[in-house]
C-alpha cells in the first residue's frame, strides 16, 4: 500500500483508493476491491457503477450497523431489499414485513 512510510502522502477522502483501484483494475486486467472511506451505500454503489471497483467490502459499516446491507438496499430503491440477506432470513423478514401492513 505504501502509506508505512514516513513520507508517505496519503490523499485522505471518501473512497480514495476508488481510482487508485480503476487503474489497476485497467492496467494489470484483475478484479480489484476496496473498503477505505466507503461507508455510505450511494458510494459504495457508485464506485460499481464507474467499473473503478469489482468489490466493495463494508466490513467496518457492519461491525457498526449489522443491518447495513439491508438499509443499503432499501436506500438504493432495490425492489426486493431483504434478499440481499440470505434467503432464511430474507424470507423471515418479507413475511414478517407483509404481516405488519
Amino acid at each position: 500500500m505504501g502509506f508505512s512510510t514516513p513520507d508517505a502522502s496519503i490523499p485522505w477522502g471518501t473512497a480514495f483508493l476508488a481510482p487508485i483501484a480503476e487503474r489497476v483494475r485497467r492496467e494489470a486486467n484483475i478484479p480489484v476491491a476496496s473498503a477505505w472511506g466507503i461507508d455510505a451505500p450511494a458510494i459504495a454503489n457508485e464506485t460499481i457503477e464507474k467499473e473503478q471497483l469489482d468489490l466493495v467490502m463494508v466490513g467496518r459499516a457492519h461491525l457498526k450497523n449489522p443491518h447495513w446491507s439491508y438499509q443499503a438496499a432499501l436506500a438504493l430503491g432495490k425492489t426486493e431489499p431483504s434478499w440481499v440477506l440470505p434467503a432464511p432470513y430474507a424470507h423471515w423478514l418479507e413475511r414478517y414485513r407483509v404481516s405488519e401492513g
